[in-house]
C-alpha cells in the first residue's frame, strides 16, 4: 500500500483522484515547503485550489510545462535525494495576433461579424426595388435577389471589421476579430467570397428575367465596389457617410436593373432619400465612440424620408406607415438629446428604422401588403440585434 505523500510508479500521475488523495503532501499557503520535507516542494503553480464539483477535484488549469525532466530527475519524477523538482513558474498563454492566427469560425462569430441581426432591412430594400418595376416578378427572382443582396451585406461588414482591426482593439476590443475569435486572413477569405456570391446571384437572377446576365451582374459590381470603397477609406474622410448611403441606394438600382426595369424618376426620388437617411445615420453613428453627441446637422437627414413623402400621404391610407415611422424616429431622436442614453443604442435603433422608410416608400408605391411585411420587419429586427449586436 502507498503511503501518504510517495509517488506512484511511473511517475507523478495527474488524476483528480491522485490529487484528493495525495494533496496532503504539498503545503497549504501557511505552512512552508520545509514541513513537508522528501515530500514535493510545493504544489504545482498550474493547479487550481478552487473545488468547483460535488466530488472537491481538483481543477487542473495548465499553464505550461508543469514537471521539467532534466537529467537529474529518475522515472518517479523525483530527484536523487527523492525530492521532486521545484516547478517552473506558470507560463502565460498569450494569443498570437490574429493577422497570424487561423481557426474554425463558430456560427455566432459568423453572426456578429456579418451583423447578421440588420438583414431584415436588407430584405425590406429588396422588396423597394422589386415595387419600382410595376410589374408582377416570379418569387424566385425575389429570393434570388435577397440571397444575393444578403450575402453582399454580410460581405461588406465582414470586410469593415477586417479593415478596422487597429481601430477596434483599442476602441472596440469586444469585436470577434479584435478578440481573436477568428484570423484575419479567414475574415478577408470569407468577405470578399460573399460579395462573389451576390454578384453571381444578381446576375442568374437578371438571366432569367430576361435583360440579361450583365444586366444583372453591372449594378451588383458597382455596389462591390462601393462597399469596398466605404470599408477602406471611410476613416477620417468627410465623404464617407455618403459612400455608405449609396450601398444603400444602390441596393435599390441592383434589383430593379435584374428586373429589367428602366432607370425613371421613380427610382432617383427613391435611392436620393435613402441615401441622405443613411448618411444622417452614418453621420449620428460616428459619435458611437467617444463622449459628443451628434449635432443637428448630423440628424437632419433621418428626417428626409418623411419630409418628402409624409405630406403627399397624410390624408390616405399610406398615412398610417408615415405617422407610425414619425412616432418612432421621434422616440429615436429624443434618447440622443439625453446623456444617459449610449448612441450605440440609438444607432441601433435607427438602423432599424430603415424597414420603416421601406414601408413608407411601399406605401408611396400602392404596395400596403409588402409594406406591412417592412413594419413587421422593425420588431423583427430589434429582436435579432439583442442577441447578434447591430452596430
Amino acid at each position: 500500500m502507498m503511503a501518504r505523500g510517495e509517488l506512484p510508479p511511473g511517475g507523478y500521475i495527474f488524476t483528480c483522484r491522485f490529487l484528493r488523495r495525495h494533496w496532503g503532501c504539498c503545503p497549504p499557503p501557511n505552512r512552508s515547503s520545509s514541513e513537508c520535507s522528501g515530500r514535493c516542494t510545493g504544489r504545482p503553480a498550474s493547479i487550481s485550489r478552487s473545488r468547483p464539483t460535488r466530488g472537491g477535484c481538483w481543477r487542473l488549469a495548465i499553464a505550461g510545462p508543469v514537471w521539467p525532466r532534466t537529467s537529474l530527475v529518475n522515472s518517479r519524477g523525483c530527484e536523487g535525494d527523492g525530492s521532486l523538482t521545484s516547478p517552473p513558474p506558470a507560463v502565460d498563454r498569450v494569443r498570437p495576433p490574429a493577422e497570424l492566427r487561423s481557426t474554425v469560425m463558430k456560427l455566432r462569430t459568423a453572426l456578429t461579424l456579418a451583423r447578421a441581426s440588420n438583414l431584415p432591412t436588407v430584405w425590406t430594400n429588396v422588396l423597394v426595388g422589386v415595387a419600382i418595376v410595376g410589374q408582377p416578378v416570379p418569387l424566385s427572382a425575389i429570393f434570388g435577389l435577397l440571397v444575393g443582396l444578403s450575402a453582399m451585406y454580410c460581405g461588406g461588414m465582414f470586410l469593415n471589421d477586417a479593415c478596422d482591426l487597429d481601430f477596434d482593439r483599442r476602441e472596440r476590443p469586444e469585436r470577434p476579430l479584435a478578440r481573436g475569435d477568428v484570423g484575419l486572413a479567414e475574415v478577408w477569405f470569407a468577405g470578399l467570397g460573399l460579395l462573389v456570391v451576390g454578384i453571381v446571384a444578381c446576375g442568374v437572377v437578371a438571366s432569367d428575367s430576361g435583360p440579361g446576365w450583365l444586366a444583372g451582374a453591372g449594378p451588383a459590381f458597382l455596389l462591390a465596389v462601393t462597399i469596398v470603397l466605404y470599408d477602406v477609406h471611410h476613416r477620417h474622410n468627410r465623404w464617407a457617410a455618403w459612400v455608405m448611403g449609396s450601398c444603400r441606394g444602390l441596393t435599390y438600382c441592383v434589383c430593379a436593373r435584374a428586373l429589367g426595369a428602366p432607370v425613371d424618376a421613380e427610382l432617383a426620388l427613391a435611392v436620393a432619400v435613402i441615401v441622405i437617411y443613411v448618411a444622417g445615420l452614418t453621420a449620428v453613428a460616428r459619435f458611437e465612440v467617444g463622449r459628443g453627441r451628434p449635432s443637428w446637422r448630423a440628424k437632419l437627414g433621418v428626417w428626409v424620408p418623411w419630409l418628402v413623402y409624409g405630406p403627399g400621404l397624410a390624408f390616405t391610407f399610406a398615412g398610417v406607415f408615415a405617422g407610425l415611422g414619425l412616432v418612432y424616429l421621434v422616440d429615436c431622436l429624443g434618447d440622443l438629446t439625453r446623456r444617459d442614453r449610449p448612441v450605440g443604442a440609438t444607432v441601433a435603433r435607427l438602423v432599424a428604422a430603415i424597414s420603416l422608410v421601406d414601408a413608407l416608400l411601399l406605401a408611396s408605391l400602392g404596395r400596403y401588403d409588402w409594406a406591412w411585411l417592412a413594419v413587421a420587419a422593425l420588431p423583427l429586427c430589434r429582436r435579432f440585434q439583442r442577441r447578434v449586436p447591430g452596430t
